[in-house]
Formats: structure tokens, sequence, C-alpha cells
């Protein structure tokens, strides 16, 4: 939330606005964990929000859609980006729009296609290497396409406070 308010000033206000629940876990919840005594109700001085991805997306479109220098456009599929032949420079995309094929010019180009497809292919053709994530964990994680995993000696600390029925 933190980093999105640093983009967008004000922006629990908009999600609130919105339709997400202001929530104060200290006051609001009750904590209850098996053979443990009930957790006592304070009022913390940080809130989060309960609200859906989807609300988040919309919330944060509507925000940018407010900047006069970003320019969202519907209608297109982005084909493949574009940028100088040695890959030092991305210049733009390739789009199929309802009008025909066409190169959009950018400052700024995110590849928000799965698993950065668009991004890995423009490495690829311009003779650059695409990295790799290397991780030694055992237990996997999953996040928007990719496989974290924790180590074996760092789950009971990374878990201790996840609650659960007994088996799972």
């Amino acid at each position: 939330m933190k980093a999105l308010e640093e983009l967008f000033p004000d922006f629990p206000r908009d999600l609130v606005q919105a339709g997400a629940l202001p929530v104060n876990h200290g006051c609001e919840l009750l904590l209850e964990f098996p053979g443990m005594d009930r957790f006592p109700r304070r009022e913390w001085d940080w809130l989060t929000y309960s609200l859906s991805r989807p609300l988040i997306e919309l919330t944060m479109r509507r925000r940018v859609e407010r900047q006069g220098n970003i320019t969202l456009r519907g209608g297109c599929r982005v084909l493949e980006i574009v940028g100088r032949p040695d890959g030092a420079l991305v210049t733009g995309v390739r789009c199929d729009t309802v009008s025909g094929p066409e190169i959009i010019s950018a400052d700024l180009v995110v590849d928000a296609s799965k698993h950065g497809g668009l991004t890995l292919s423009f490495l690829k053709s311009a003779g650059r290497g695409t990295g790799r994530v290397q991780s030694d964990c055992d237990v996997p994680q999953a996040s928007r396409g990719h496989t974290f995993r924790i180590s074996a000696s760092r789950r009971e600390q990374l878990l201790a406070t996840a609650a659960g029925r007994p088996g799972r």
C-alpha cells in the first residue's frame, strides 16, 4: 500500500470510495488459535483493506487515466516490443489495432503479458541474455506466474503465524 500511495497520493481513500472496507486488525478481527488464549483487542495505528484484486486494478487504472502524460489504449493487441537492433533501447511496440497494424512509439513500455513473453522475445531477438532466477529452497510458493521456494530451515520461522486445520 505504501508503494501505491507514493505513486498515487490518497490511494487508500480512492479504494474506500470504490468499495474497499478499511479494517483495523487489532480491534475489528478476533484472532484465535487452537490451544492459545484469545488475542487481546487493541486499536492499531494502521489499517488494511478488505478488497479484491480487480478492485485494486480498477482503482489504479482510474488513477493512471488521470495522468496527462500516460495513454491507455483499448482495442489493440501488442504483438512485439520494438527497439534498437542491439537491444540497448526500447522505442515502442508493434500492435494489431482495429484499423490495422501500427507501431506506437513510447518512452516507457510495461510488459504486462503473461510471464513477460514479449520482453523475453525482444531480448532474444536482440541477442541479449534473459537471465535466470535460481533458488535452493524446498517449499513451493506461487506468485503470479513465478514459483518461489522457502528453505526447510526457514519454514518454521516464516510460517509461525500461519494457522489452519491440523493436517493442512
